[in-house]
């Protein structure tokens, strides 16, 4: 199956098996007309035309010039892009070259534009300068002057970010931390067992009676569905802060959640790459910093750097040999990252792309920080109406008591 897919894929032979074939065809012309002992000779002396072009050797080398195949891989499958030749450049058809007379074996030949290099075009004068991606390289040095680098470069490769599965399963948990989660536990937990113990105290209701039902007044309190009725005073003052505590703390869960789950990420269409780690057709990319950078401030979510960056010298102006202006712009450049605008241009540019870095939200999980007031208040009316309905305990039993003596007496 995965044979016949590709071969439909690529039925077409590429150069490399013309020529493989017109290889082997020399060979066996060279082993029917001569014995062993002359079949290196023979070989080299060969001429004829064959299917990637005319078959000759001059000096032990093909005459014809190679002609190369720029292909892109893509997945187990490539695709065929042009053809580069050091006579006639780049083309996108395969073309052969006869008595310096241009053949094509299709209607219509489609060449590439000329290709610019910035280094090549300097040297060579045809630029005064260059700016641009052009790393700092030692052996440019050789053709070039290079002013300071503007920019830190690198190469660095970007892969995509495998999530947590466990996180996925469990992600309304991250909406808190754990020390949020279990304060509040232990917050309302506390704040249940006071209203039960001055309920059965003072007011004597008989709803809330029983362990069962202080735990279903538990958990029914927190939605809002209780149908116990909470007779003594002292119980609804401790309850009313405590549902505006469940009240608060209720809506920034439902928000926290909410942005985890619909939070989505701006995708640009200038880039391929995305697409290409969907569908499995490549792993990683690899690219030099700024260029990396820019990328994962488009797609941030997602994508995280792997491995270590290689470290060249960076991104820097190009000048001519002898040039005074690298020596002018390299000061420029010193003074401008010292005071901190390369960076800081640097931060504007990306942070315009707006992306979220994290899976799943922006945020880091919520603390009990933003509750601390909230909770502070709770509390303190918690204790203060249980020490009061523990005072009246006390002395209502130390009055029995004193009755029940004077009655002994």
């Amino acid at each position: 199956m995965e044979y016949n897919t590709l071969k439909k894929k690529n039925s077409i032979p590429s150069i490399f098996a013309l020529r493989a074939y017109d290889a082997i065809h020399a060979i066996a012309l060279a082993m029917e007309s001569v014995n062993s002992n002359n079949f290196s000779q023979e070989i080299v002396s060969i001429k004829f035309q064959g299917l990637s072009g005319i078959m000759e050797f001059k000096n032990g080398m093909l005459s014809q010039p190679p002609t190369f195949q720029i292909i892109n891989v893509v997945g187990k499958s490539y695709r065929e892009i042009a053809f580069w030749s050091p006579s006639f450049g780049f083309s996108e058809d395969l073309m052969k070259h006869s008595d310096m007379k241009e053949k094509t074996n299709r209607d219509s030949v489609q060449v590439l534009g000329p290709i610019y290099w910035p280094v090549e075009q300097v040297y060579y004068k045809g630029l005064d300068a260059a700016v641009g991606d052009i790393e700092v390289i030692a052996d440019r040095y050789h053709f070039v002057e290079f002013s300071q680098p503007y920019i830190s470069s690198g190469l660095a490769m970007v892969v995509p970010a495998k999530p947590d599965k466990l996180k996925e399963r469990w992600m309304f948990i991250n909406a808190f931390t754990r020390r949020m989660w279990f304060l509040m536990i232990i917050a309302h937990l506390s704040v249940c067992l006071v209203v039960w113990f001055i309920e059965t105290q003072h007011g004597h209701n008989d709803e809330l009676k029983g362990i069962g039902a202080i735990l279903w007044f538990s958990v029914t309190i927190l939605f809002f569905l209780q149908r116990e009725r909470v007779q003594s005073n002292w119980a609804r003052l401790v309850l009313a802060p405590w549902l505006v505590v469940i009240l608060v703390v209720t809506a920034t869960f439902t928000a926290s959640l909410t942005s985890m789950m619909t939070i989505s990420r701006r995708i640009a269409s200038v880039s391929d790459y995305p697409k290409a780690f969907e569908s499995g057709d490549i792993q990683a990319a690899f690219f030099v910093v700024p260029h990396a950078k820019v990328f994962l401030a488009c797609y941030c979510k997602g994508y995280i750097l792997a491995g270590p960056i290689h470290m060249p010298s960076g991104f820097a102006f190009v000048f001519p040999k002898g040039s005074p202006l690298a020596i002018d712009m390299s000061k420029a450049i010193l003074e401008v990252r010292e005071k901190g605008q390369v960076e800081l241009l640097e931060n504007q540019m990306l942070s315009s792309f707006n992306c979220s870095s994290s899976l799943y939200s922006s945020d880091d999980p919520i603390g009990y920080e933003p509750f601390s007031g909230l909770f502070l208040i709770s509390g303190s009316v918690c204790a203060f109406a249980l020490l009061v309905t523990s005072m009246r305990i006390a002395g209502r039993h130390l009055q029995n008591f004193e009755l029940h003596t004077s009655n002994i007496d």
